[in-house]
Order: C-alpha cells, then sequence, then structure tokens
C-alpha cells in the first residue's frame, strides 16, 4: 500500500511541475506574490493558487508573511535560499509547460 500511495503522490507532483515551476521564477523575477486573504474583513475562498503556493512554502522553497493595508490582509510569499537555487536554475532551463491538472 505504501508503495502505491508513494507513486501516486509522485505522479500528482510531476503533472503539476509546470505551475510550480512558474510561480517560482514569477517570484524570482518579482521579488513577490501578494495572495489577498480577507477583503475589507470578509474571508477571501482558497483556490489553487493558495494550494500551489502553501505546498511550495511547505516544502521549503517559500517563506510567508502576513501584511496588513487598510482593512484587507495579504500573504506575502518570497524565495527561500532553496528556491531562489532552483527557481534560477529553472530560468535558466526557459519558460516551463503549464499543466493545470
Amino acid at each position: 500500500m505504501s508503495e502505491e500511495l508513494r507513486r501516486y503522490l509522485i505522479d500528482y507532483v510531476e503533472a503539476r511541475l509546470g505551475v510550480y515551476s512558474t510561480y517560482l521564477t514569477e517570484i524570482l523575477e518579482k521579488n513577490i506574490i501578494m495572495l489577498l486573504v480577507s477583503f475589507e474583513g470578509t474571508t477571501m475562498g482558497f483556490g489553487s493558487d493558495f494550494e500551489s503556493l502553501e505546498f511550495l512554502r511547505k516544502g521549503g522553497l517559500l517563506e510567508r508573511k502576513v501584511k496588513w493595508g487598510e482593512r484587507n490582509e495579504y500573504y506575502i510569499y518570497t524565495l527561500t535560499a532553496r528556491g531562489r537555487e532552483i527557481a534560477e536554475k529553472l530560468k535558466g532551463e526557459g519558460a516551463p509547460e503549464v499543466n493545470k491538472a
């Protein structure tokens, strides 16, 4: 069973490599990605952007800080040293193909 789970998770991540690569190279170019968490006190629904960024954060490639502005709350994602190293290598390889699977 553990081998089946391992294979499933590897396939899942491999199917999303283009998406993860795009986030890493975009943050490398812009230094940050800001994600709106709440607007005037109303919590925003979290979609695939949040899930992908959190996956990279939990994997040690991104850091997240919370920023307040007026009545809005944002998550600000930046690259860790390891994330920057990987993003630079990805950028050198060229634009990844994005698969929204």
